[in-house]
């Protein structure tokens, strides 16, 4: 289901039906459309397991097929408007490749394609979390290992070109690091991270098979943390530890809007004047737009 949060009014837009559902949503740059990735009910299209749908934000049609996927396999989310319009980014991935026992993670790759009728273009391999500089020159995304754990932020010119590792440094480095987007003023990033850890005492059978234990960063208490572009040390902006954190710059760059497993809140870009605006939302993960 995809709602409008007004302060505390809110709107329905669109429900989906019965075995559908709506993973991540994108508000158009002119207010006026809506892009999701979306998985269908098996009986509507069994052929389809998660794909972009375009629908208009007033909710007066029904979402629309982006293009169709070369196989089933093939799935499609994190979809989000470069911010002149002209492009959709987008992450892709196909849980059989690599068809490797070893692999952690799946093997992600970032495309964009030009709207309204462009044809899919590689950005960045073994990637994910696509995200755009307000002024439309910059992406930032992280750039994971699908044989390890270790995540990094890496920053490209829009068309991918001239990427650059952001190395962080300090005392804690988290090992996961999610949801990144630029400060209004392009200067430092923002992403959610664990919290530091606490020591994690194995069990008998963990110790016994020496088993490594990783959790992901959708499940376990996170904050919103900074580091400027060129890289150095962390500051911590936010002490909520909420799950499932996603971030939107407002168009103005004053406030930046939050969703988390916890609630939807707003706050300053360096973190100050954090203000809850929908609480208690039990856990469930999802995203958050401005409406211009």
């Amino acid at each position: 289901m995809i709602k409008t949060y007004f302060l505390y009014k809110v709107a329905t837009l669109y429900t989906a039906p019965i075995n559908a559902w709506v993973y991540y949503v994108s508000v158009s740059p002119d207010g006026k459309q809506l892009i999701m990735s979306y998985s269908p009910p098996p009986q509507e299209d069994p052929d389809i397991v998660q794909a972009l749908y375009i629908m208009p934000l007033d909710g007066s049609e029904r979402p629309q097929l982006l293009f169709t996927p070369p196989t089933r396999e093939d799935q499609y989310t994190q979809a989000e408007w470069l911010p002149d319009g002209k492009y959709i980014y987008y992450t892709h991935v196909n849980y059989r490749i690599p068809n490797d026992p070893n692999r952690i993670y799946p093997l992600y790759n970032i495309f964009r394609m030009a709207y309204p009728a462009g044809q899919p273009e590689s950005i960045a391999e073994g990637a994910y979390w696509p995200r755009l500089s307000l002024d439309s020159s910059r992406l930032v995304y992280v750039s994971i290992d699908p044989l390890s754990i270790q995540h990094q932020l890496k920053i490209a010119d829009a068309d991918g070109g001239n990427v650059q590792e952001v190395v962080l440094s300090g005392s804690y480095i988290p090992d996961i690091k999610d949801a990144p987007i630029f400060s209004p003023d392009r200067q430092t990033l923002i992403f959610s991270a664990p919290v530091p850890p606490q020591a994690y005492p194995l069990n008998w059978f963990e110790k016994l098979m020496g088993i490594h234990v990783v959790k992901a960063n959708g499940s376990i208490p996170s904050d919103w943390w900074s580091v400027p572009v060129s890289g150095g040390s962390l500051t911590r902006l936010t002490h909520i530890q909420a799950s499932s954190l996603y971030a939107s710059v407002s168009p103005d760059g004053r406030h930046i809007v939050s969703f988390s497993g916890s609630g939807i809140f707003v706050m300053n870009p360096d973190g100050s004047e954090l203000t809850i605006l929908v609480p208690n939302l039990d856990g469930f993960t999802g995203t958050v737009s401005w409406i211009p």
